[in-house]
């Protein structure tokens, strides 16, 4: 990549924070989208503010080797999934399926045209801790007013005025994770906060896969000793027992109640995913090469052409595309994370790299259990952007190379 060095300094500043802006809230927009203000999709309506600020500031992409393997799985598996378009039982879904798809598609791309360096994602995780303190608040604030979450959670002449709790957990969760490694007083408070809306909007899931994230950083980076062992120790027994003496744990822990069934006929969602699952072996059984078609989930599972899937991307791509799509999909994260843990060493990695590298990684283990591949803009919006960054090191190492062989030839 090339830096542009002839723009006045304030503009040069306000494109990462332009990027920033607009770039999260495309990743994010199917989260924001019962907002009343918007008049186009979020998503449309960001990508074309996107447009703008690169036409003001255009940037020339060179792309790594490293960071060309990576890619070369995931246009892989795009034409793949375009191919399976063809002989899909889908008639209508897997129109809009394929739509989302180039949608996320272009999300992983964009970060490349805009992050000429480490600087460029300086306000990435503030204006995430923005978007995850709002998200948070709105449970927040509801709680406090009304004493309880059912209006907005069953209430089904206002609950399109409110984001669901999926929506609010897994935003809020993303301002978890990126300061998890940032432990002041003023961060910690801000994690709790973001953790109590989580709590109150009831996602089981984000917030136990929270809970052992930060259990295993603070064991393995912090408890060196016998004596904070048990100081932690103390800390997690006292928390535990104010959460279960708190009201406001009331939907959280009906939602892991429900994880050990109840009467017969109950549709927890433990038992409907065991039912997509069950379907999904079956199917994979029946087109175990190509799969059932992109986008044919729905009609094939329960014979509707709608919005369905396993909660489970790889199982997803695997059923509807079969095991060759499967295998490529594997390969693409296999890929990654090799590039990932490379970067990880670096001594050279910001806070912000570290944000994003780790909000990478809690994505990733959500995709196991509650997303869908192709509303997924968020879990590949991080891989974008850390790629992108890492690209731009990797460029830079090798030009110093370039330039200390040239020196030494000399």
């Amino acid at each position: 990549m090339y830096p542009q060095s002839n723009n006045p300094s304030f503009f040069v500043d306000i494109k990462p924070f332009l990027f920033a802006l607009f770039y999260l809230l495309f990743i994010f927009s199917g989260m924001i989208k019962w907002m009343s203000i918007w008049v186009l999709d979020p998503a449309i309506l960001m990508f074309g503010f996107l447009m703008m600020l690169y036409f003001l500031f255009p940037t020339r992409v060179k792309f790594n080797k490293k960071i060309q393997f990576v890619l070369l799985f995931y246009l892989l598996l795009m034409a793949w999934i375009l191919f399976a378009t063809v002989y899909t039982p889908s008639l209508d879904y897997y129109k809009e399926k394929l739509f989302k798809t180039a949608i996320m598609s272009v999300g992983l791309f964009l970060p490349f045209f805009f992050i000429d360096s480490k600087e460029d994602i300086k306000y990435i995780i503030p204006i995430i801790n923005v978007i995850a303190f709002i998200t948070a608040s709105v449970y927040i604030y509801i709680y406090i007013t009304e004493g309880s979450l059912d209006r907005i959670l069953y209430d089904e002449e206002i609950v399109l005025k409110y984001p669901r709790y999926a929506g609010v957990s897994l935003t809020a969760a993303a301002g978890v994770v990126v300061n998890l490694t940032k432990n002041s007083p003023k961060f910690i408070a801000f994690k709790v906060y973001l953790l109590l809306g989580i709590i109150l909007a009831g996602s089981r899931g984000p917030f136990a896969l929270l809970l052992v994230m930060m259990m295993i950083y603070y064991l393995s980076n912090y408890i060196k000793s016998p004596k904070k062992l048990i100081l932690f120790s103390v800390v997690l027994v006292t928390g535990m027992v104010l959460f279960l003496s708190w009201p406001g744990n009331e939907r959280i822990m009906e939602r892991f109640d429900i994880m050990k069934g109840g009467d017969e006929g109950d549709n927890t969602s433990v038992q409907l995913r065991e039912e997509h699952w069950s379907k999904s072996s079956d199917i994979i059984g029946k087109h175990p090469i190509l799969g059932a078609g992109y986008g044919s989930y729905g009609i094939v599972a329960f014979q509707t052409d709608d919005r369905y899937a396993p909660h489970n991307i790889f199982l997803e791509i695997f059923v509807e595309t079969g095991i060759i799509g499967f295998l490529i999909l594997g390969a693409f994260w296999w890929a990654l994370f090799k590039v990932l843990f490379e970067c990880y060493k670096s001594p050279d990695n910001t806070a912000a790299v570290y944000g994003l590298m780790t909000a990478l990684v809690f994505y990733f283990c959500v995709s196991f259990f509650s997303i869908y591949f192709s509303d997924s803009k968020y879990l590949f919006g991080f891989v974008g952007m850390f790629l992108a960054v890492y690209n731009n090191e990797l460029n830079s190492m090798q030009n110093q190379y370039i330039l200390e062989d040239s020196l030494t030839s000399e």
